[in-house]
């Protein structure tokens, strides 16, 4: 049964990301091929460490953002921590990092510079402490304890809190319970993408 959901997940995974590069390459083509052209051209070592890289796979955005997060810095540390290596795919204004395992999943979106924007943390069965784990990314605003202490007491409940620059939602899936976490001004800033599409 656990398989089936899994794949289940894997294949809307996968579908978002199929429509998030179709979409990137029907709204600006060009952008796209250069940014894939340039991310071939990249060693991993060299994307890894220079994580100030501003490789863009769209033209600047306003998009909002968690100062001083890094997607890199917080998916290096997840796979450091269990989890599979990432999936990094190109989005209209920034990218998109996935992964899965049996236990858990996670989507993250950053703009071009790989700042974090919105994340998404589920636990397909009972949490151990992974969204804890989550919760307590490196950022300016965030000194790790604080949210992850928040997450840990409040797993199962439908609740929110405000740490900083960050909105960190809990709520219960389908399959177990889930954190999202995303920069304040992201709603409007995807309804007004939304809107100007």
């Amino acid at each position: 049964m656990k398989k089936k959901v899994i794949i289940i997940i894997a294949a809307i995974i996968a579908a978002i990301m199929i429509f998030a590069v179709v979409y990137a390459l029907v709204s600006d083509p060009e952008a796209v091929k250069e940014s894939l052209s340039e991310t071939e051209s990249q060693s991993a070592s060299e994307t890894l460490s220079d994580t100030s890289d501003t490789t863009s796979a769209a033209s600047t955005s306003n998009m909002p953002i968690i100062a001083g997060s890094n997607a890199y810095d917080f998916t290096i540390s997840l796979e450091q921590n269990g989890m599979p290596e990432a999936e990094r795919s190109a989005t209209s204004d920034g990218y998109s990092f996935t992964a899965a395992d049996s236990n858990y999943s996670y989507s993250i979106e950053t703009d071009s510079k790989y700042q974090i924007s919105y994340g998404r943390f589920m636990v397909l069965s009972e949490d151990n402490g992974f969204l804890g784990f989550c919760a307590s990314f490196p950022c300016d605003a965030n000194s790790g304890t604080e949210a992850q202490s928040w997450v840990n007491d409040h797993v199962g409940e439908e609740t929110s809190t405000t740490i900083g620059s960050a909105e960190f939602i809990l709520s219960n899936g389908n399959q177990g319970p889930m954190l999202e976490i995303k920069a304040i001004g992201r709603d409007e800033y995807v309804e007004n993408k939304l809107i100007s599409e």
